[in-house]
């Protein structure tokens, strides 16, 4: 019996969680590494040659979603089904999921753009099978700019950061040392 609780707790999981929603929210403090951890995971995908796009907040401005992502991707459409379309077929031709990882939300356009588009841009991305996404934003604007229904259907995950000038120093030299710098 504790095998058969140890397998359904794996399964009910954040991981399997996020990976059946194939959606996620980083949450955390100013400066507890939520661009650091998605730009790590950009930078090892594309080392991987995996599909992987990284977008900030602050590059969108009061404009519609869609139109705005084409652009900044290069891509000529302006719709969910153009855009999407091509990445699907991107992530499919590779054999993994193309991941869209959209960096501080709280920066740029407003809470407002995004409670309003979220939801259509999650369930956009849910539609097709090699697409998925990750969405990071400072913890204390999370409930203005994230839908309630979104927060409580999708895995949410809380990076803590480091909250000592002890801790702080101890992963700059760390950090440095792994990077060879002095």
């Amino acid at each position: 019996s504790s095998a058969v609780y140890e397998i359904r707790d794996t399964l009910a999981g954040r991981g399997l969680v996020a990976e059946a929603k194939k959606c996620a929210f980083v949450l955390g403090e100013a400066g507890s590494g939520k661009s650091h951890v998605l730009g790590q995971i950009a930078s090892k995908r594309v080392e991987q040659d995996l599909p992987t796009i990284l977008a900030l907040g602050q590059d969108f401005g009061d404009v519609p979603f869609w139109t705005q992502f084409g652009q900044l991707l290069g891509i000529k459409g302006n719709s969910a089904i153009e855009i999407l379309g091509l990445l699907n077929a991107v992530g499919e031709r590779q054999g993994a999921r193309t991941l869209i990882l959209i960096d501080a939300i709280n920066e740029g356009v407003g809470a407002h753009y995004w409670k309003h588009w979220l939801p259509t841009v999650v369930a956009s991305i849910q539609s097709y099978p090699y697409l998925a996404a990750v969405v990071s934003c400072r913890d204390v604007y999370a409930d203005y700019a994230i839908p309630k229904a979104l927060q409580e259907s999708l895995p949410l995950y809380r990076i803590q950061g480091f909250h000592t000038p002890e801790e702080r120093e101890r992963a700059a030299i760390q950090y440095l040392d792994k990077k060879g710098i002095s």
